[in-house]
């Protein structure tokens, strides 16, 4: 049978790896976690309250939970943690934390200081909809995020001493999941500018793939990975020098490494169920801007558990079947994209 097959070819997740947070019957969804820059603790979303989906903050060598950090069902300033397609993100110096949320019908951002305690300074857009995924800079000065606008989704950036919003990327293709590098020079997002295709009468979605934006100038690289699937939640090295993603290139979602210098393209983790969060599009994988520790969310056995890869080395990766690679990062035509 082919299922045997596969099975032998890939691994489950504890063979690469602790697993830090269990799913269980009565606590099925663990997901999106985003680790400190030193990789000491981590938050993560989880169902563990039976009334609500609520962030909590962990120690990472134990597990161990340190703190409920958020109380949607009974707090008014949460009416809503956009959990389902977004995470929050760590400053640098690992003292603020920040994610999207919704106050009174309006898109926040909103902050915990290190110990994941909520602070007082939240930020609302009265003209966006929905905050996804913000991202620091690594001098704390401005945060990047994704927001819906005018039905188009634009990767903006946000200037916390001047309260100016920049639209970086104002156009008709979703942007999404952006991800500022350590050392400051781009942000990497993921995007369906490269293989979707407007007509007059039709916009038929293509592919997410993945792209870097210069922060300064606004400009565009797209990043060749895979001809097939979608390539997710880019995720920076510590050195800047590569990007950890997630794609289903082969029809099961696993993390790759993508070397910028090189252009070559490595694999992370071969499961069988595979790395995810509640949808296509959520994210499942985080980096500690430091340490380089990485955590990540699967589904196995009906429920979501978070692991993290150790020992390290197991971050160099493995060659990637050079069939599958997309060298060409022009856009294509809608009869070469139907093959």
């Amino acid at each position: 049978s082919d299922n045997a097959g596969l099975m032998d070819a890939t691994k489950l997740p504890g063979s690469t790896g602790r697993l830090l947070v269990k799913g269980t019957e009565a606590e099925g969804l663990n997901v999106a976690p985003a680790l400190s820059p030193d990789g000491k603790k981590f938050l993560f979303l989880s169902s563990r309250d039976l009334f609500s989906i609520e962030l909590y903050l962990s120690d990472t060598a134990t597990g161990k939970i340190k703190r409920k950090v958020t109380q949607t069902a009974v707090d008014t300033k949460f009416q809503s943690i956009q959990f389902i397609y977004s995470a929050g993100s760590w400053n640098l110096a690992g003292d603020r934390f920040v994610f999207g949320a919704v106050s009174a019908a309006k898109p926040v951002l909103a902050f915990l200081d290190g110990d994941g305690k909520k602070l007082d300074e939240d930020i609302r857009f009265e003209n966006l909809g929905e905050i996804l995924n913000p991202t620091w800079s690594p001098d704390g000065k401005k945060i990047a995020f994704s927001a819906l606008a005018g039905g188009f989704s634009d990767i903006y950036i946000y200037d916390l001493a001047t309260k100016e919003l920049k639209n970086m990327t104002s156009d008709p293709f979703g942007d999404l999941q952006p991800a500022w590098a350590p050392d400051g020079r781009a942000i990497a997002f993921v995007t369906e500018r490269f293989t979707a295709q407007l007509t007059d009468r039709l916009v038929s979605t293509g592919g997410y793939r993945l792209a870097t934006l210069d922060p300064g100038t606004g400009e565009v690289t797209v990043l060749p990975t895979f001809k097939e699937g979608k390539s997710i939640n880019p995720q920076w090295s510590s050195d800047s020098r590569s990007l950890f993603f997630v794609s289903d290139q082969n029809g099961i979602s696993n993390i790759y490494r993508y070397d910028l210098a090189s252009k070559g393209i490595r694999q992370i983790t071969n499961l069988y169920t595979g790395v995810s969060g509640i949808t296509d599009l959520s994210p499942t994988l985080s980096i500690a801007a430091k340490s380089n520790d990485l955590l990540y969310s699967v589904y196995n056995e009906g429920n979501y558990s978070i692991y993290t890869i150790e020992p390290k080395d197991l971050l160099v990766g493995n060659p990637v079947n050079e069939t599958a690679l997309n060298t060409t990062p022009a856009v294509l035509s809608p009869r070469e994209r139907q093959g």
